[in-house]
């Protein structure tokens, strides 16, 4: 089953990024300010005022503060609308089947609503393959546990990912 880790790694990266950002970019408004706004004048009495220097921490401290309120947003939305929806994948492959089977089912099952199926795949010998949304009309999906025991079926859970990839290939 998804754990909810899938979002973490660019996550980590964006932030990781922001943070260096934020600590180089006061240097890297001086740099600008000095090498090429206000280059080193020996007629000059200073610089003039020192834009990037003040300008690119800000623009970094306001993107990181944009990237927060959106995450934050995103996290309340989850909360809200997904609240207690738990779902379940089942690969199960079908040892006897004739060519008008299919070989290969792969099931999305909501646990919430007594193991209904919400999207199911079927894969056929000639690698034909046919998604379809069960829309609720269709008994409750059986354990994998149970799928074994039918003896002609071999059935394991999968990653929510896994699932996604073969219904949108």
């Amino acid at each position: 089953m998804s754990d909810g880790r899938k979002n973490r790694g660019w996550k980590t990266a964006i932030w990781i990024f922001l943070l260096i950002f934020i600590v180089l970019s006061p240097g890297l408004g001086i740099f600008i300010d000095v090498n090429y706004l206000f280059p080193p004048n020996p007629d000059a009495h200073g610089h003039g005022i020192p834009v990037f220097t003040i300008l690119l921490p800000m623009l970094a401290i306001g993107i990181a503060l944009l990237i927060l309120f959106i995450m934050a947003v995103c996290a309340i939305w989850k909360s809200v609308f997904l609240k207690g929806k738990r779902y379940e994948y089942i690969k199960s492959f079908w040892k006897y089947s004739c060519e008008k089977e299919p070989v290969l089912t792969l099931h999305e099952i909501n646990l919430n609503e007594g193991r209904q199926g919400v999207r199911c795949i079927q894969i056929y010998r000639g690698g034909h393959k046919e998604c379809f949304m069960n829309k609720g009309i269709y008994d409750p999906v059986p354990t994998v546990e149970a799928i074994n025991a039918l003896g002609n079926y071999t059935a394991y859970l999968i990653t929510e990912q896994e699932f996604n990839d073969i219904w949108n290939s």
